[in-house]
């Protein structure tokens, strides 16, 4: 079967390109200990940034990684007093905003 779709405009085709890209931001954290030393977060924390930035509940956190959902908790707290937010949502916008802006790694500036 041939799915046939209609040819994408140049915006469509950017913010795709774009989604795709940014789609990836907490594994490329996860994978990269250069950008991890610079936002200040531990190896698991980067875990836990991938699976809250897919919507997982502490709980299920806590599934994925065999951890408790209050260390999960704690890893959460240690991560919003480091980058300066106050709620899951806004982590994740910190982290992809960061990734985005500075996509080679090597240049951090806190607030």
């Amino acid at each position: 079967m041939v799915i046939l779709r209609k040819p994408m405009q140049r915006p469509e085709a950017v913010r795709e390109a774009h989604v795709q890209e940014t789609a990836s931001a907490p594994d490329l954290l996860a994978r990269e200990p250069l950008r991890r030393a610079f936002l200040g977060v531990t190896g698991r924390e980067a875990e836990v940034i991938g699976w809250v930035a897919k919507g997982l509940t502490n709980k299920a956190i806590a599934s994925q990684l065999q951890i408790s959902s209050r260390t999960v908790q704690k890893h959460m707290e240690r991560m919003f007093r480091k980058l300066g937010v106050r709620s899951r949502t806004e982590l994740v916008a910190r982290i992809y905003m960061d990734i985005d802006r500075n996509h080679n790694g090597y240049e951090y500036k806190t607030k």
